[in-house]
């Protein structure tokens, strides 16, 4: 665990972690730095207790079954990896973990909760961003030397079996695994926001409690005392929810927080 306070210290801690190799990292940022990093569906939650594979596999049936009546774009129905990403946009709980290829989205992340600037009343706590090398998960977990894209043969089994239990012999199915998996670029919200996923099957729902996972996790801790100037360095550095969720209501919400009533005075140059 390293500790940062800028983005400054962010820059220097992934040149550290890197230790001079090109190779892909990705991140993600959380607002606790006391959270696992585990998909929404198998998240530990011990105040309401745990969801379970029947579960999701109640999720991901009923959402098949009602969403195109809302989302005329709905994926083929076998098309298991346009649903997962589908569901996991809007919400739903899945066991895909979002990831970014950008470090300065993952801040953006673990510090959301104190932009606009009218919420820095809000009492931080320690946030995290958390490091991956997606490549040597895949080889230390899965025994795959490729990144591959979701939609491919590699991701195929475990991303079926949100939906159903098969015991077909399958050499992708890998069911006991997690897999680094590039996104399918297919919405804008992917692409502006740099994602990129994890599969996590249930036995490996959690991944930094997993045996290898220093050779592969990296978690940095924002301290709460340094949360409010990291969050203002997101925003100057043009991380604003208008940008990161690219849609009108973040658009108006960003707008409305960046300027409160009175903030304007006079609309000569303003534009």
């Amino acid at each position: 665990m390293t500790e940062i306070g800028s983005i400054g210290e962010l820059v220097e801690a992934i040149e550290q972690h890197s230790r001079g190799q090109m190779r892909p990292l990705w991140f993600r940022g959380q607002h606790d730095a006391r959270w696992s990093v585990a998909p929404s569906i198998w998240r530990p939650r011990p105040q309401y207790g745990s969801y379970g594979q029947a579960d999701e596999r109640n999720f991901t049936h009923r959402f098949r079954t009602r969403a195109a009546i809302r989302y005329p774009n709905t994926p083929r129905y076998d098309d298991h990896a346009g649903w997962l990403s589908l569901m996991q946009h809007y919400g739903l709980p899945t066991r895909l973990l979002d990831w970014s290829r950008s470090p300065l989205v993952a801040a953006y992340f673990a510090i959301e909760s104190y932009l606009p600037r009218d919420q820095e009343s809000l009492t931080p706590v320690d946030a995290a961003i958390w490091i991956l090398a997606p490549h040597d998960l895949n080889r230390h977990v899965s025994h795959v030397d490729v990144t591959p894209s979701i939609v491919s043969g590699e991701c195929s089994g475990l991303l079926r079996g949100a939906f159903r239990d098969d015991d077909d012999a399958d050499p992708y199915r890998r069911p006991d695994r997690v897999l680094a998996a590039m996104a399918s670029e297919t919405d804008i919200r992917m692409f502006v926001q740099q994602g990129c996923f994890t599969i996590h099957s249930p036995d490996y729902g959690v991944l930094d409690h997993l045996e290898d996972a220093p050779f592969f996790l990296e978690k940095l801790v924002i301290p709460r005392s340094a949360v409010p100037q990291f969050a203002r360095q997101v925003e100057i550095c043009g991380y604003r929810p208008g940008d990161i969720y690219p849609d009108l209501e973040h658009l108006a919400s960003e707008l409305r927080g960046q300027y409160p009533p009175g903030s304007v005075h006079g609309t000569k140059g303003m534009y």
